[in-house]
């Protein structure tokens, strides 16, 4: 869950960074740096023994682990523009959560749907 919560806020500064106006550019690097550190830390120690401290491979096509992200970061960095995977995957699950979003705001106003569900332990 930890892992999850630092890659969701990693991708956000790593698009921050690609979308910003370049005024603002040194305060999204800061964040950016920040993120990397608190992200290296978590990895060195309370995430040490766990599959996010690992890279997935070469080269860096899409991001599994937390390590992939903090890779990701380092590549946002230097050339202060998100791989091309951070932002349109970030669009794709917006899309997949909206669209849930709607489907249990409709479950939510059917009193009739949400007893029968909860009949049947699906909900």
């Amino acid at each position: 869950m930890l892992a999850d919560l630092l890659k969701r806020h990693g991708k956000r500064i790593m698009s921050d960074v690609t979308e910003c106006h370049a005024a603002m550019l040194p305060a999204q690097l800061a964040r950016l740096d920040d993120w990397r550190e608190l992200v290296g830390h978590h990895l060195r120690h309370d995430l040490a023994e766990t599959p996010e401290a690992v890279r997935t491979g070469e080269p860096l096509t899409h991001a599994f682990t937390l390590a992939d992200y903090l890779a990701a970061a380092e590549i946002t960095r230097r050339e202060h523009r998100a791989p091309a995977f951070i932002n349109s995957r970030d669009e794709q699950l917006e899309k997949i959560f909206a669209g849930i979003d709607q489907i249990a705001g409709l479950i939510a106003k059917d009193s009739g749907l949400v007893n029968f569900l909860a009949e049947r332990g699906q909900l």
